[in-house]
């Protein structure tokens, strides 16, 4: 969509930018007719007419069907088996995903919107189970002086290869693999004589009331909010508000993507150092990382909301903000394993249940802030308010965060 703000008739610098009024970037001076030339390509490609509203209404529809199975996905993989749930989340989301493009070219304005957001609530509520299984299965396989590295590689690449190797690996304890060798099992099962027993009745309301946990749920929805935000809407943001032509909108989009993965595997890998070999503490570590990861992603889009339309150094401010929530996975996301092991799937499931109200809490509040503020001032509002939820997440895991296995999580029998 065009912006409909009236373009100011002197060229906005950015240094001299105001965020008192309304504005938008100039449009980039290619060329003479380089201002009709992006109209009149806006003018081909657009087939729907959504405003900023209805498009936060989609972006953020996934998140409501994604919410809602967090906790009973969880429950599902451990009464019927992680994997067996995973293929059908991955083969149901894939299904209707590939159905989606040629059902919408039937569809027109208030019949796509609608059926739209359907679909979009369908597949997250067949996905919503995926991420509470994946930490299910590190609480019975991942050994804790390669925890980090491990989560790290999952988070890294979720998009591709756990859709592919999890269905086909098979097995969902370790202890029952029949080619794993007696070394790498007893790795793994070392630091796990009093922490593994997924038959334990759900201890709900120790659960509910644990401060190590409510401390990760703070963390995780407030890098969530971010991560949220920034990747539903800024394509969009660099193609209506920096004026870049949609493909340039798409690489630039994509950049975070590529770095992200890296950071978190580096991430992952730096931690275990410091844990294994220089001996700092787990909690301490967790810590670094966390604090890390949200307030370099807050400095960095906070910053982004005072450079005006200098589009070169707003893509870098928000790659570096995208990238760095890839650090959080050391931080207090692979803490879940830490203070409850054996219900490792159950507590994540519980974060990420918080978690994803922002996937379409923060897509509708973004929208309605640029239908009332549009242009830079509804972006720096934007900015700000991430920058915020950004810093309590980072406050909240300093604060009340512990590695320490809670006594709840632990066998009967060792209690």
């Amino acid at each position: 969509m065009v912006q409909k703000n009236k373009i100011p008739e002197t060229s906005i610098s950015s240094n001299s930018s105001t965020f008192l009024e309304d504005t938008i970037c100039p449009y980039p001076e290619e060329s003479k007719n380089s201002t009709e030339e992006y109209i009149m390509e806006e003018e081909r490609r657009v087939r729907y007419a959504w405003d900023e509203k209805a498009k936060g209404q989609i972006l953020g529809s996934y998140f409501i069907g994604y919410t809602v199975t967090q906790i009973p996905g969880a429950w599902a993989g451990r009464k019927y088996g992680h994997i067996k749930i995973l293929t059908m989340s991955f083969f149901g989301a894939g299904l209707l995903t590939s159905l989606l493009p040629y059902v919408m070219l039937q569809l027109r304005d208030s019949a796509a919107v609608k059926f739209f957001i359907f679909m979009r609530v369908l597949i997250g509520f067949l996905q919503g189970c995926c991420y509470p299984t994946f930490m299910a299965l590190w609480g019975s396989w991942a050994p804790s002086s390669e925890l980090s590295r491990l989560v790290s590689i999952q988070f890294a690449g979720a998009g591709i290869g756990i859709a592919v190797m999890y269905p086909i690996n098979g097995c969902q304890k370790s202890a029952d693999h029949n080619s794993i060798s007696k070394e790498e099992l007893t790795l793994i099962l070392s630091d796990k004589k009093e922490l593994t027993n997924e038959r334990l009745v759900i201890p709900w309301k120790s659960i509910l009331t644990s401060i190590p946990v409510w401390a990760i749920v703070i963390a995780h929805t407030a890098g969530n909010f971010g991560s949220y935000v920034m990747t539903s809407y800024m394509p969009s943001y660099l193609d209506e508000q920096l004026h870049y032509n949609i493909k340039s909108a798409a690489i630039f989009s994509a950049i975070p993507a590529l770095i992200k993965p890296a950071m978190t595997m580096i991430s992952g890998v730096l931690s275990d150092f410091l844990v294994g070999h220089m001996q700092m503490k787990t909690i301490t570590v967790r810590k670094i990382m966390s604090t890390c990861g949200l307030c370099i992603a807050g400095i960095s889009i906070a910053l982004a909301g005072h450079v005006g339309c200098n589009a070169p150094v707003i893509v870098f401010l928000l790659s570096i903000s995208l990238s760095f929530d890839g650090v959080t996975t050391s931080g207090f996301k692979a803490n879940h394993v830490e203070i409850a092991p054996g219900l490792s799937g159950i507590t994540y499931a519980m974060a990420n249940t918080f978690g994803s109200l922002p996937g379409f809490i923060g897509p509708a509040v973004t929208g309605l802030l640029l239908s009332l503020f549009s242009g830079i001032t509804g972006w720096f509002i934007v900015f700000w308010l991430t920058a915020i939820v950004y810093f309590v997440g980072a406050a909240a895991f300093l604060i009340f965060g512990t590695s320490e296995a809670q006594k709840w999580a632990k066998n009967q029998d060792d209690k």
